[in-house]
């Protein structure tokens, strides 16, 4: 973080974490669910395959790295449902011009 911020003429003051408070968790999980979703039909739907570094055009897709995705967003989803939950801090920075 601090290279992105001194990117940014920034540089940081304070970084704080915060814990997801336990009340918050079933919407931070749900979050992250539709992100994966997203990701993964995004994924399904384009021609452009990353391999090496390099961008090759494929035109079937990528649906077996998007089946793979979706088979494993079913199975956290189903985790998610019996209790399990991402733990995580948020990290906040508050950062000043240089």
């Amino acid at each position: 973080m601090p290279r992105l911020l001194s990117s940014a003429g920034l540089s940081a003051v304070t970084a704080t974490p915060y814990p997801i408070r336990d009340e918050l968790r079933s919407y931070w999980n749900a979050q992250h669910l539709m992100i994966y979703e997203e990701f993964a039909t995004q994924l399904a739907n384009s021609t452009e395959h990353i391999k090496g570094g390099r961008e090759q055009q494929n035109q079937e897709g990528n649906h077996s790295e998007a089946t793979d995705h979706l088979e494993n967003f079913k199975a956290v989803q189903a985790e998610f449902g019996q209790g399990v939950s991402i733990d995580a801090n948020l990290l906040v920075f508050v950062a000043k011009k240089d």
